[in-house]
């Protein structure tokens, strides 16, 4: 309590409550930066988007068909050399 009996006079927001009507402490949420605010809104968005595009999206759908299996030998080799054959065996090269 404040020297005067008062309990208000001790608490930094009860001119700020008191400016919005209310009397209690516990009747307003206390101003928060607006940092906190955005991370809290970032946290709720991605978590929100994970649970959607989970919903969407199985291991099945992103797997790769029997048919497409890459060549094991290239797929052993260094890059470039990986890169050089598949340009060659599409007709994406410059040959000239």
């Amino acid at each position: 309590m404040g020297e005067d009996g008062s309990r208000g006079a001790e608490h930094p927001w009860v001119e700020w409550l008191s400016c919005l009507g209310r009397t209690e402490l516990h009747a307003a949420p206390l101003p928060r930066s607006l940092a906190n605010l955005k991370r809290q809104i970032s946290e709720k968005k991605w978590t929100e988007a994970r649970q959607w595009a989970g919903g969407r999206t199985s291991k099945k759908k992103y797997r790769m068909p029997e048919s497409q299996r890459p060549d094991c030998t290239v797929a052993g080799s260094s890059k470039g050399i990986a890169a050089r054959f598949y340009q060659l065996k599409t007709g994406h090269c410059l040959t000239g």
